[in-house]
């Protein structure tokens, strides 16, 4: 005779059966999988883990964290997946964690805080490991609250004021002198910086060495000459490209135009390479451009685009191999409180044929 309930399918098990298994309730057990701060006695904890991994429910988070003390998966917080210098950058990671037998979890913020705060809720919840971010900014209670939740971070690429945090930083102050110091090494006097908005710090401080160096050639960046593109946002359009155009225009517009261009990445150099050339400019005869990052295809431009580098790769792969580092001190990483460490980068001038002396007639 059949049952008026429906029969489960094998492996369809629910958060009852587990806690039937644990003798406890759905509640407790719901609580403990899901890694909440609810406090739940240590005896218990186990044994819902436990049973959870005899039953085989998410065998592979639960079974291995059982064994050994922490799970596999670290998540990847970045702010878009359309500049391939983070798409570098995730590489790094996964090259790393690939040989350490790791998971990675991509994160995509699309630029917003918001998104980007729920990631991490998201990541606490599924017991990652660890955190990589890029972005985070200056919220010391968040980081201090992923701490406390048992979770391993590192910040990346963004340099931030923390002394709870181990960092993958880079210098971008020196990376801004060094755009100066070339284009002023070059003859030019009057130079322009185009950036995407200066809400994160790494724009700002390549901003404070450019005008550091420009002081040290006793020039100056006139409030004209400093051309910031409008807010970020994520679209079937690339936004750095479509900012690039736009600062094009701009620059394009101005009365006095400057014989040398310092532009904030290499995608946004790309597009107004772009947008210089539909306009009839001839690069570097007319105006000198140099990027920063120095992305695989900066190479590939015509001419090709010289730029300042900064280590995507090797970033990714630092950041990771700290973050594991920090894991694998102790089954329990919230108990683990080592001196935070800030790894600095250092930049590259890369010189290729978008930089020449101006012409002396625009002298």
């Amino acid at each position: 005779m059949r049952s008026g309930r429906m029969a489960k399918s094998p492996g369809k098990l629910t958060i009852r059966d587990i806690a039937d298994r644990a003798e406890t309730s759905p509640a407790t057990v719901s609580r403990v999988l899901s890694n909440s701060p609810y406090p739940v006695r240590p005896e218990l904890r186990q044994r819902i883990l436990q049973a959870a991994a005899a039953a085989e429910y998410a065998p592979n988070a639960i079974g291995r964290m059982l064994r050994q003390g922490f799970s596999r998966d670290i998540g990847v917080i970045v702010p878009t997946i359309s500049n391939p210098f983070y798409a570098q950058l995730l590489l790094g990671v996964e090259l790393e964690a690939r040989q350490a037998d790791f998971n990675i979890l991509i994160c995509n913020s699309f630029r917003d805080p918001r998104i980007e705060k729920s990631a991490i809720e998201n990541l606490i919840r599924k017991q990652a490991a660890g955190i990589l971010i890029s972005g985070l900014g200056d919220n010391q209670g968040l980081l201090e609250k992923i701490q406390r939740q048992g979770t391993a971070i590192v910040a990346f690429d963004q340099n931030i004021d923390s002394q709870v945090c181990n960092q993958v930083g880079f210098n971008f102050i020196r990376g801004g002198m060094l755009a100066a110091e070339y284009l002023a090494g070059l003859g030019h006097r009057r130079i322009a910086f185009l950036t995407t908005p200066l809400n994160r710090r790494s724009r700002r401080e390549m901003l404070e060495g450019f005008r550091r160096e420009l002081l040290r050639h006793d020039l100056e960046l006139p409030d004209e000459c400093l051309l910031v593109a409008g807010q970020e946002e994520e679209s079937a359009t690339i936004y750095e490209l479509a900012a690039g155009r736009e600062l094009a225009g701009r620059f394009l517009a101005l009365p006095q135009r400057p014989t040398a261009l310092a532009v904030v990445n290499d995608l946004l150099a790309m597009g107004i390479l772009q947008q210089l050339h539909e306009a009839g400019l001839q690069i570097p005869r007319d105006v000198s451009v140099i990027g920063f990052d120095d992305l695989p295809f900066a190479a590939l431009t015509t001419p090709a685009l010289t730029t300042i580098r900064q280590p995507a790769l090797e970033m990714g792969r630092l950041a990771f191999r700290i973050v594991r580092g920090q894991i694998s001190q102790t089954s329990n990483p919230a108990q683990y409180r080592p001196p935070p460490v800030t790894t600095l980068l250092e930049p590259e001038l890369i010189v290729r044929q978008t930089a020449a002396p101006p012409e002396p007639a625009r002298l």
